[in-house]
């Protein structure tokens, strides 16, 4: 009787085994969308995909910097997800997915693609039409950022600190406002890790004054000290 039901269970357990692999075959990825960019217009971004729980551990792991990017334009899905990483949304107040040191969030996210410069627009999750042109070659030095689709630009308005911390010297509150902007190149770093795109972040090699010209952006009050190229 005890042999019976070792075989049993043993039985069961195959069962149970092939059950799930079956299932698991069985599972058909969502199709993503392609990211039409044959006129240039404000582009609605897709919510984020918050129910996709992938493990920290893992993309600290794989966590790096890549230099070699396709010129694959980024999914609908991908751009709206990376860019909710970078500086989102997360909560009714309207904070976001990176801290801000004393909640001034000075930084503003502008995304360069293939045919223009767009503004994120966090709050109602749309990238804003701004400049049309492919201008990423400005927006860094080395050869991978020509072709890459996405070029993402940390830019910091020092005015939004005047109105509050007057008495801080300038210096401490550009230091400041760099933290903010690492904070959000790291959330990409992170984002990229666990769902297999590639990013690189840079302090320089931009045309810093030509850019905020397109932007219409004052060169007084505004700097650009980061920018992050993503792709596959």
């Amino acid at each position: 009787m005890k042999k019976l039901w070792i075989a049993f269970a043993g039985f069961l357990l195959l069962v149970s085994c092939n059950t799930s692999q079956e299932a698991n075959n069985n599972v058909v990825e969502k199709p993503k969308t392609t990211l039409n960019l044959s006129e240039f217009k404000n582009i609605e971004l897709l919510a984020p995909d918050t129910e996709n729980k992938a493990p920290l551990m893992a993309a600290l792991e794989n966590r790096r910097t890549s230099r070699d990017f396709s010129d694959k334009e980024l999914y609908l899905e991908d751009l709206s997800n990376v860019l909710w990483a970078a500086y989102g949304v997360n909560r009714p107040d309207g904070k976001r997915t990176a801290p801000s040191a004393m909640a001034v969030y000075p930084v503003d996210v502008y995304a360069v693609l293939s045919n223009g410069i767009y503004f994120y627009d966090a709050p109602n999750n749309e990238l804003c039409a701004i400049a049309e042109g492919d201008f990423r070659r400005i927006t860094g030095g080395q050869d991978f950022v020509y072709d890459a689709p996405l070029n993402i630009l940390y830019v910091v308005d020092l005015g939004k600190y005047e109105e509050r911390f007057s008495s801080v010297p300038k210096e401490r509150l550009i230091n400041l406002a760099i933290s903010d902007a690492s904070h959000s190149s790291q959330n990409v770093y992170l984002w990229c890790a666990a769902f297999d795109l590639k990013t690189v972040i840079r302090g320089g090699g931009m045309n810093e004054p030509e850019l905020l010209k397109l932007l219409n952006l004052d060169e007084a009050k505004h700097i650009i000290p980061l920018a992050q190229t993503v792709g596959y």
